[in-house]
């Protein structure tokens, strides 16, 4: 039974880990439908004010309750909040305004190269032979999936201010993610994410202050609140919580390549919200994203010593 519980916990944390870039993928969609409607601090500032607001009734007898830990931990709750929080997000808005979703997808797919970096440089752990497979496999499964499976994509790009917002922020995320290991083992997962959401709400706000000063704040219209809703609620709330435990189980190495399931739902979306046509391409770049995943997370089992020979 020993060996039986890890392997259960690690199945709970990849199928957690699914749903983060399934409502990231509707993120994106969304953040390049409502550019013209909503500024993208506006944007990242109501997300995750609502996300805060929604979390607070369930947390914060919680927080309350853990505040010696977090006060030890501030400096690690501050870079989490200022990076995954506060800047990642509102980088990928700004992004999202002056570039399709087959650069920002392309770039994107970078994050598990730079999280096995950012472990090695920070924490010294190294990548197991399976797992840089397995990062490969899904890496070019992604690319399949972003280019359409035409690699002349590639070179019909055209690249501008808004990818160079887009390789900006997957740093960030890759950090957040490599970071997110030493956090104090006693802190429970909802009080990280409320604590981290009310330290990035806090960068952001001199920045919306002074906008708001200028009386620049935009007239939120139907369309914009509903982006801001869908974004507050499955894209932080349910997502972070589902990434942060399935992170905390799997490690930032593993774990970190489900983001390469984002351009997959990115398809999945377009056939059947936007009625495209299912393409051979979308089926090999999923097939080679699972089976990168699987090379990456699954564990081979040990081979039983062999039993004795009776005399």
């Amino acid at each position: 039974m020993s060996g039986a519980h890890p392997a259960r916990s690690e199945c709970i944390a990849g199928a957690l880990l699914v749903v983060p870039p399934l409502a990231w993928a509707g993120n994106f969609v969304v953040g390049r439908l409502v550019r013209d409607a909503i500024t993208p601090l506006e944007l990242s500032f109501a997300r995750w004010s609502i996300a805060l607001l929604v979390l607070l009734p369930f947390t914060a007898r919680a927080v309350w309750r853990q505040r010696a830990v977090v006060a030890g931990s501030w400096k690690l709750m501050l870079l989490l909040g200022a990076t995954g929080i506060g800047g990642f997000h509102f980088l990928v808005y700004l992004a999202l305004q002056s570039t399709g979703a087959i650069n920002a997808g392309l770039i994107m797919s970078l994050t598990p190269v730079l999280i096995v970096a950012l472990s090695f440089l920070l924490f010294r752990e190294r990548v197991t032979s399976r797992q840089a497979a397995g990062i490969a496999v899904s890496l070019t499964g992604a690319v399949v999936l972003v280019l359409r499976g035409e690699p002349a994509t590639l070179t019909a790009l055209s690249f501008n201010p808004g990818d160079a917002w887009m390789l900006a922020a997957v740093p960030l995320w890759a950090f957040y993610s490599t970071v997110l290991r030493r956090k104090p083992a006693e802190m429970r997962p909802l009080v990280l994410l409320t604590v981290t959401i009310a330290l990035g709400l806090a960068v952001l706000t001199p920045f919306m202050a002074v906008r708001a000063a200028a009386g620049a704040v935009s007239a939120m219209s139907v369309e914009a609140w509903g982006a801001i809703v869908y974004v507050a609620l499955f894209a932080s709330v349910i997502a972070y919580v589902c990434w942060n435990k399935g992170i905390a189980t799997l490690g930032a190495n593993r774990g970190g390549l489900f983001i390469h399931l984002l351009p997959v739902f990115s398809a999945v979306l377009a056939v059947v919200v936007l009625d495209e046509a299912l393409r051979p391409y979308h089926l090999a770049g999923a097939a080679l994203v699972f089976c990168g995943i699987w090379l990456t997370t699954v564990t081979p089992r040990a081979t039983p010593p062999p039993l004795p020979l009776s005399r």
